[in-house]
């Protein structure tokens, strides 16, 4: 069709027999099955001919209301859009309309009516009588041409006619939003901004699986490249917009560009997506399995490592074990050999106390016969034996100790010689292991008589040196060891003693002599420590942060630190400092250089020097913590008391046992049902009972029930407050706590008493005075809260024996029994909570569903009328009903009548001021009327 023939008169014509030929039902039923028909009619919408256009445009809207006919219009649609090169369909249309609206002065009224009643069947016939989503879709088509300010044109025009097409489309229009947003479970959506929609998708998709779907296409969205071509954002388009609109049969239908804009099946690749989804949780699931059976493999491989490694160890033990056994008979042999050595020994001591009475008996004799003899000496001779008698006289004899196991028994002493020139019987002969006479070597393998070893010729140090914190061997166990033939004082003479001095002195000496006297008047010679220098160090550092020197601090101790100056954290640390015996005696020994200690030592000198320093400082710290230590533990005891005595008395608590006892019996019917009683382990065993093909457990069904059926039990935790304190407290833990309250007041009342009692006490010692007061306040508090004890105790037993539970049960764990229990029984009521409020939003859900499944069938039967209507109909019938808007009036009605904008029908049977009568009535009746 050229441009001179669609311009022309006969082209008008043809259309208008064309519209009388489907006034015909075989006419109409020869051009709907015409290939080509209908796509030919909408070619004449390029004509510049106003009333052929007009006429076309209404051919087209009526064979939209013939069954089939909606389809074949759509496709001659997209044909025109090809054969007009327009950028998208209905782009001429639109434009015509708005031209049309912008010359009022020449505006056939006509043209404008009989497009917006092809619009309005387009929308609302064909799949848009069922599916929102084809009509929204179809909605957006009109609504990215601008049709929006053309309609607003068409308003401003008064046109009753055209009035009634715009109410139609804006009703349907705002009906269909109103649906959509309750999809959303919203009001309103906002389906110009951005914003609102993407908040719809946010909230319906939150707490889906798909809403990192729909957050990774809005990242995907952000990548593509502005580059000013919008071929992307199109594909893009058409992808969403077929997935809304295909259906899931729409393989066994011939293509259609509306529900297909691009030849793929949606059904198809969702499926396969979901396969791969499966497949890839089948991978994850096989994955993790893969990784614990690694893991259960190297568990498995250390264990039989550790297996090995006991039986290694056992192996081990069993030879350390014979060893020992071997060791033990040895040391069994050797106490016997001992045994008899004493023996032997003790026979040998009774033998010397013998021979020590007769030496001393032929001792007395000598100085008997010495008196004699000395008569007739002369005078020297006389002096002398004189001096000898003294000498033996004043001479001590020693008793001879009973000997210790092992050891020889000390000989008598000897007996003097006789004075020179005088006779004498001779000296009696040693008795067995006593020592030679004096000047003779003591007899080879005989051991020294002394208990302690003569001291060694060293020379002395010629300035004090510093000290070497050796660990020194007591002189008894040096016998049959290396040191016995070690003697060093062979080898002092080879060392540089000189040298030895001037590097370990005490003080740093100069190695200039006149240059150390020149400085001995201006340096202070360096400070004396004896303390291990860790040690030391650290004292120092506490002393510092004390800020107090020694004399306070022993004032304070003296006092007992009756202000509490000194911080309870500081008496801990220097708990940690107290003088050990082996500092006293090093300390002891450097007292002479007492201005030259540091200031650690001279702090351990002088505190040391307190009487029962350590029990002093012990005392303090104890009555300092004890307050602390009676608020820590009476609110344990107060709340174990107090749990034990609720579930004894709770009478809710014994009622929901109760109920578990039901519940246990009727699952347990059979040998292990008929019970009267079950142990409160048993409560944790709730959760873990589900039902069959659910996460429902026991638990749940017991909250749902005393929530129904008993609901004032649900408030029993009131009842047993105490359990969530108890819970938390350990018997032995608590008796432990009172054990040491009880040791530290023996410990202070011990301490009192020893002060007490001694003779002299220092200038300001109140250790007697304030322990003493302190003890009578700490002793009634004690008493109190072990009397609190003793009452808890007796209170748990009674709770324990009370539930049938072993008397050993520890309280933590009891009472840990409540609650757990008290504890899962509000996250079960907290799960019946959602799962109730999912349920009800699931049934919200589904009536608004089936009451739209009914809305659907009731438009699908009218639409099934329609068509019947339609098949019986005349064709001009058709499009006078569709250019009228009569066939819209019974519908509106039908569905309530919303709240109508300017220009809407009023009810039935009436009209406006100036309105030409309108037929309101059912479909049917319109077209047998047109019949």
């Amino acid at each position: 069709m050229d441009y001179e023939y669609r311009q022309s008169v006969i082209h008008t014509g043809i259309i208008g027999c064309i519209k009388a030929l489907m006034n015909n039902s075989h006419g109409r039923a020869h051009v709907l099955a015409h290939p080509n028909s209908i796509n030919i009619i909408a070619q004449s919408l390029q004509c510049e001919n106003a009333k052929a256009k007009t006429a076309a445009i209404e051919i087209l809207g009526a064979v939209c209301l013939v069954p089939g006919g909606h389809r074949k219009i759509m496709i001659a649609m997209s044909h025109f859009q090809k054969f007009a090169g327009e950028r998208t369909r209905f782009q001429t249309i639109i434009n015509d309309l708005d031209r049309c609206c912008s010359n009022t002065a020449n505006m056939d009224v006509n043209f404008p009516t009989a497009v917006l009643s092809f619009i309005n069947a387009v929308l609302s016939y064909g799949p848009g009588e069922d599916s929102l989503e084809f009509r929204v879709h179809l909605r957006y088509e009109f609504l990215m041409l601008g049709i929006e300010p053309v309609l607003e044109k068409l308003g401003n025009q008064q046109t009753q006619l055209v009035e009634r097409h715009l109410d139609f489309f804006r009703e349907t229009r705002k009906e269909d939003e109103e649906v959509l947003a309750r999809r959303f479970s919203q009001t309103k959506i906002d389906v110009r901004s951005v914003t609102s929609m993407v908040k719809a998708l946010q909230l319906q998709l939150g707490h889906n699986s798909a809403y990192a779907n729909f957050l990774s296409f809005l990242q995907h969205a952000l990548l593509i490249p502005d580059d000013n071509r919008s071929g992307r954002w199109r594909l893009l388009d058409k992808l969403v917009q077929q997935v809304v609109l295909q259906e899931s049969d729409s393989d066994d239908l011939p293509y259609d560009p509306d529900v297909q804009p691009l030849a793929i099946n949606v059904e198809d690749l969702v499926d396969h997506l979901a396969k791969e989804d499966e497949l890839i949780g089948l991978r994850q699931k096989f994955s993790s399995a893969s990784t614990q059976l690694e893991d259960l493999k190297g568990d498995l491989v250390k264990k039989e490592r550790e297996c090995e490694v006991r039986t290694q160890e056992k192996d081990d033990i069993k030879a350390a074990l014979n060893k020992v056994m071997q060791k033990l008979e040895k040391e069994n042999a050797n106490v016997r050999d001992a045994k008899q050595r004493e023996r032997e020994l003790s026979v040998q001591v009774e033998e010397m106390r013998g021979q020590l009475a007769r030496e001393l008996g032929e001792r007395q004799k000598v100085m008997d016969m010495l008196e004699k003899a000395s008569a007739g000496l002369s005078d020297d001779g006389k002096e002398a034996a004189k001096k000898l008698l003294e000498e033996m006289k004043s001479a001590p004899v020693t008793a001879v100790p009973p000997a210790p196991p092992g050891a020889p028994a000390p000989p008598p002493p000897p007996v003097p010689p006789p004075p020179p020139g005088m006779g004498g019987p001779p000296p009696p002969p040693p008795p067995p292991g006593a020592p030679a006479p004096p000047g003779a070597p003591p007899p080879p393998g005989m051991p020294g008589m002394a208990s302690r070893r003569p001291a060694k010729s060293l020379p002395k140090p010629s300035v004090p040196l510093k000290s070497f914190n050796w660990s020194k061997l007591p002189d008894n166990k040096i016998d049959k060891t290396i040191w016995k033939d070690l003697d060093e004082t062979k080898l002092i003479k080879d060392i540089d003693l000189r040298e030895f001095d001037d590097l370990f002195s005490s003080f740093n000496k100069d190695k200039d002599p006149e240059a150390h006297t020149r400085s001995l008047s201006i340096v202070k010679p360096k400070e004396v420590s004896v303390i291990e220098s860790r040690r030391a160090q650290n004292l120092t550092i506490l002393l510092s942060r004390m800020k107090l020197n020694y004399e306070e601090v022993k004032l304070l101790l003296l006092q007992m630190d009756e202000d509490e100056e000194l911080p309870r954290d500081m008496l801990e640390q220097l708990l940690k400092f107290v003088p050990q015996s082996d500092e006293v005696d090093l300390l002891n020994s450097h007292s002479d250089e007492l201005e030259k200690f540091a200031r650690a030592d001279r702090f351990l000198y002088e505190v040391n020097r307190l009487p029962h320093y350590e029990q002093r400082l012990q005392t303090l710290f104890f009555k300092r913590k004890f307050n602390e230590r009676v608020d820590d533990v009476q609110p344990k005891v107060i709340a174990m008391s107090l749990a034990a005595t609720q579930v004894l008395k709770s009478s809710k608590l014994k009622k929901l046992l109760e109920l578990v006892l039901a519940f246990g019996n009727y699952m347990n019917k059979g040998p292990r049902g008929n019970a009267y009683g079950f142990r409160l382990a048993s409560l944790t065993k709730l959760v873990d009972t589900k039902a069959s093909g659910s996460r429902f457990t026991l638990l749940n069904f017991l909250v749902q029930t005393v929530e129904s059926k008993f609901p004032e039990l649900m408030a029993f935790e009131e009842e047993v407050s105490a359990i969530k304190e108890a819970c938390r407290v350990n018997m032995p833990e608590l008796e432990k706590d009172i054990g040491i309250l009880r040791k530290g007041l023996a410990e202070v009342k011990k301490e009192v008493n020893y002060q007490a009692s001694r003779p002299s006490r220092d200038y300001g010692d109140r250790y007697v005075e304030v322990m003493g007061d302190f003890m009578s306040v700490a002793e009634s508090a004690f008493h109190s809260v072990e009397s609190q004890l003793n009452n808890s105790k007796e209170q748990y037993s009674k709770a324990v024996v009370s539930y049938a539970e072993e008397e050993r049960v520890p309280s933590d764990e009891f009472f840990g029994f409540f609650n757990t229990f008290i504890v899962s029984f509000h996250d079960a009521y907290a799960e019946n909570l959602a799962t109730r409020k999912k349920r009800e939003e699931e049934e919200k859900k589904r009536r608004q569903q089936e009451e739209q499944r009914q809305r659907d069938q009731e438009s699908k039967k009218k639409r099934k009328e329609r068509n019947a209507a339609k098949a019986a109909g005349e064709f001009d019938d058709l499009v006078s009903a569709l250019k009228s808007g009569d066939l819209y009036g019974t519908e509106r009605k039908a569905k309530g009548g919303a709240n109508k904008p300017r220009g809407q029908l009023t009810p039935a049977g009436t009209r406006r001021q100036g309105q030409s009568p309108v037929r309101i009535g059912s479909n049917r009746e319109r077209r047998n009327q047109a019949i």
